[in-house]
């Protein structure tokens, strides 16, 4: 018989193809990159840290064999003198698994505990841990308590060996995770027979393929099929390439151009990709021939180890080691820096003098990505003494990404604005093939070679010398995609051409369905449709953390929520900012307005669902959100629309009393009158007949005319 792992379980929900293979060919995986096997070490590392929480703790090991693990397991939650237990082994019925600790809190009672390289919880999490409470139950084990051991964030290393009691935080998921454990069980017969199969499931490709994230086979999967396969439109939802297939399509060409739902962004995409060309909006000429010179097209390499290395940092924080820089001068000439730190002592500093001494002359930073913003960024919090210069550097960041994303597509994209898609789509013959790194871990796991002291010199210098080439290629890469994609329009053979924004558009409207979407949140990640529910929503987006008008929004927004929730409406706020800068920001919110926001904030960085709901007006602001409000109501439909400029606040009041008459007519098929407020007569709506009215208004009411109804505000 062959086992089911939790890993194997967890292939089998997501598609019983993938479990299939996973268990039987897992060498028609698709090609991985350095990425997995840094994953891989960097969790057996936490994994480590963490055992230093459980002070006389066993691990079980597992060089002898699977028989062997169990027996030994078994002596150990026998023996009552021992604390903890590393990696304990349990099979039940054809299901095995490791548990990462369980800690002893009674004679043959344990609290799970699983530890996650990450410091979110994740929904994925729960059904982990419920396959592990299934087989230890089925084990003879019983568990107190379910915990997930996540890094803390807010940690800051000191210097020496991390504290664990620090570096660690403890999620009870108990509540969360027990549901779920008849779910596995009712899951598990069929999962053995997959396994237990001849022959490979016939499933064909779907949503599943990308959900909770893209399927190791894809590749795979998707051999033979289309040549602009749907889910090669940028940023497709699983609902929307449901509907897509229900449609008909299959291939990105089969889609209309007016099919309803599409974001501008997927509209250029189809439309580029019918066309068989790229497109180019001839705004971005304009945008591009606006940035300030001399510009400083600048790039940083960083790494960003799961526990911290130096002092002053926490988890997953970017440290920087390398940048390159090409200087585009106002006459056209071209000069280049670089910089790259090649001992093992801490690089900020060094990093960051270097870069300003670079800079000092430029009016302009030019990136591609909010990468290097955040870096600067960390980088002032962390040296005081450079704090202004490096906001001062950072402030003058031009980001050429959503430029290229909100004017520009080429087939050869595929979906992706990577500057590797990119750069050789609109620059042909320059690209990243011809260079030994070619990818950011690639550099991060190079330079961690390259700072042993041991190192063999001429493995040293070649090293050195393909990082250099790497970082390199991203400037000059910037600088080319620059100078090609300002060049004005000349003639309808011309590489670009007119782009789906100069084109009528499907716009959302009201009445429409609110397009769903799952995103990060400052109170965990949701599914849009289902956060709905059976309630109204107020979806509202502001243009940026830490700004004046949006903080009073926010705060009068946490003070007034009473009002909402009585209404039995939800409240969910949105700008192109990160978690951690909402959470950030909440503090000065509440120290400023009295009230921290109490409900979540959507972290949209990579403006997934701003692209969606039209919130990103490029002619306003080019890359911030404007002040967006939707209305929707439990059915998922779009009420109200509101948009404001960013220099003006939005009243909240108002909405309220547009919610209120929304309510209303849903309720009771009444419209409201001019300035109307709560408790004032309402008008009968033109769509009910007298005879219909005097059903629903027994108490009659006052027209004006046939068509103007005055009726007392219904209950």
């Amino acid at each position: 018989m062959v086992a089911i792992s939790k890993g194997r379980f967890a292939a089998g929900l997501q598609c019983p193809k993938r479990l299939f293979l996973e268990t039987h060919a897992p060498d028609r995986r698709d090609p991985e990159g350095p990425g997995r096997a840094a994953l891989q070490e960097a969790g057996i590392e936490v994994g480590i840290a963490a055992r230093r929480r459980f002070p006389g703790g066993v691990l079980v090991g597992g060089d002898d064999g699977w028989d062997e693990a169990l027996a030994r397991t078994a002596a150990l939650v026998a023996d009552p003198d021992v604390p903890a237990i590393f990696e304990a082994a349990f099979e039940h019925d054809g299901a095995r698994m490791r548990a990462d600790v369980l800690l002893r809190v009674g004679p043959r009672r344990f609290t799970l505990v699983e530890v996650k390289l990450g410091s979110k919880v994740r929904a994925y999490h729960e059904t982990d841990l419920a396959f592990q409470l299934a087989v230890l139950g089925a084990a003879g084990v019983e568990v107190a308590r379910v915990e997930l051991l996540l890094l803390d964030r807010e940690y800051v290393h000191p210097g020496g060996v991390p504290d664990p009691s620090r570096l660690f935080t403890a999620v009870d998921l108990t509540e969360k995770v027990v549901p779920h454990v008849a779910t596995v069980r009712e899951r598990l017969p069929a999962m053995r027979t997959v396994v237990d199969a001849p022959d490979v499931p016939v499933i064909d490709p779907g949503p599943q393929c990308l959900t909770p994230f893209r399927c190791p086979f894809f590749g795979h999967c998707h051999v033979g099929g289309p040549d602009f396969p749907l889910t090669d439109l940028p940023r497709l939802t699983g609902e929307q390439l449901a509907a897509l297939a229900a449609a008909g399509a299959t291939d990105i060409r089969d889609v209309p151009a007016d099919f309803p739902g599409l974001s501008p962004l997927q509209q250029r995409a189809v439309a580029s990709v019918r066309a068989g060309r790229a497109i180019r909006a001839p705004a971005l000429a304009a945008q591009l021939a606006a940035i300030p010179l001399p510009a400083h097209f600048v790039d940083f390499e960083t790494f960003a180890p799961a526990i911290p290395v130096f002092p002053g940092t926490g988890p997953f924080e970017q440290v920087p080691f390398q940048w390159s820089d090409h200087v585009l001068e106002p006459d056209g000439t071209v000069r280049h820096h670089e910089f790259l730190h090649d001992e093992g002592a801490d690089p900020r500093r060094a990093f960051a003098e270097s870069l300003l001494a670079a800079t000092a002359d430029a009016a302009s930073l030019v990136v591609y990505s909010s990468f290097e913003g955040d870096v600067l960024s960390a980088l002032a919090a962390q040296l005081p003494d450079l704090a202004d210069a490096l906001r001062a550097r950072r402030d003058r960041i031009v980001d050429l990404l959503p430029l290229v994303r909100d004017h520009a597509y080429h087939p050869a994209l595929r979906g992706s604005f990577s500057i590797k898609r990119v750069l050789p789509a609109f620059v042909p013959g320059l690209g990243y093939d011809d260079l030994a790194i070619r990818d950011g871990l690639t550099a991060s796991l190079s330079h961690a070679i390259l700072v042993d002291p041991a190192l063999d010199p001429e493995r040293r210098a070649t090293l050195r010398a393909q990082l250099l080439a790497y970082c390199g290629r991203d400037t000059e890469a910037m600088l080319a995609l620059y100078l090609e994609l300002g060049r004005p329009l000349e003639s309808p053979s011309d590489l670009c051409h007119r782009s789906p924004e100069e084109e009528p558009h499907m716009a959302l409207r009201l009445g429409d369905t609110a397009p769903d979407f799952t995103a990060d949140t400052t109170e965990g990640r949701i599914s849009f449709h289902e956060f709905i529910g059976n309630n109204w929503v107020v979806l509202f987006s502001h243009p940026k953390d830490f700004t004046p008008v949006c903080t009073t929004e926010l705060g009068y927004m946490a003070r007034i929520k009473p009002e909402f929730d009585k209404r039995g409406v939800k409240i969910l706020g949105l700008s192109v900012d990160s978690n951690d800068s909402h959470t950030k920001w909440s503090q000065d919110i509440k120290e400023t307005q009295g009230h921290a926001p109490n409900y979540p904030l959507i972290a949209d960085p990579e403006r997934k669902v701003a692209d969606l709901y039209d919130m990103i007006h490029p002619n306003a602001l080019d890359t911030l959100t404007v002040r967006s409000v939707f209305v929707i109501g439990p059915d998922k439909k779009i009420k109200l629309m509101l948009t404001y400029p960013a220099s003006t606040g939005r009243n909240f009041d108002e909405l309220l009393r547009v919610i209120d008459s929304l309510q209303l007519t849903s309720k009771h098929s009444v419209a409201t009158p001019v300035n109307w407020k709560n408790g004032d007569d309402c008008i009968i709506v033109p769509s009910i007949s007298d005879d219909d009215a005097k059903k629903k208004f027994p108490g009659g009411w006052k027209a004006l005319k046939p068509y103007l109804r005055i009726v007392p505000q219904p209950q």
